[in-house]
């Protein structure tokens, strides 16, 4: 195997120590997050209604999540210098996830003659048709993947 030459090599390990800086900032931020989450669980239990205290734990804990997968990605690219689009389609998903549960409290607080809800509703419609379309990419991509270890010719 022919070695590489400097430059390439010196880049290679640049881009490696870029890396390994994205991913300790990614863990520092997400446990930062999940300690602030902690402490408004405490905080806000009694004081606030039920819907927006389970809202605003939900929000958090999928934003922790979204940053925990990319961490996945930063991984699997230090690990084994490939970029896998399985993970950046479980971010879009979480952040799908998310935005549906803003939307299912807004329909919530909508009075019935409001014209918003007629939007929310179509915006309900629009995001699990995104989330659904998204998770059958996954399972292409991973099912193509499978057939290639199995059949690589």
């Amino acid at each position: 195997m022919p070695s590489k030459p400097k430059p390439i090599e010196m880049l290679g390990k640049l881009e490696n120590l870029l890396y390994y800086f994205i991913a300790l900032i990614l863990v520092v931020v997400a446990f930062y997050m999940l300690a602030e989450a902690s402490i408004e669980f405490v905080r806000s239990f009694s004081s606030m209604s039920y819907h927006q205290f389970v809202l605003n734990l939900l929000e958090t804990l999928l934003l922790v999540m979204m940053l925990v997968e990319i961490l996945h990605t930063v991984t699997i690219s230090i690990s084994q210098h490939i970029l896998i689009a399985d993970p950046f389609l479980a971010i879009a998903i979480i952040a799908l996830v998310r935005r549906m549960l803003v939307i299912t409290v807004e329909i919530e607080q909508t009075k019935r003659a409001d014209p918003l809800l007629h939007a929310l509703l179509w915006e309900v419609g629009v995001t699990a048709g995104a989330i659904l379309l998204l998770t059958v990419s996954i399972y292409l991509l991973r099912s193509r993947r499978e057939r290639e270890v199995r059949n690589p010719c």
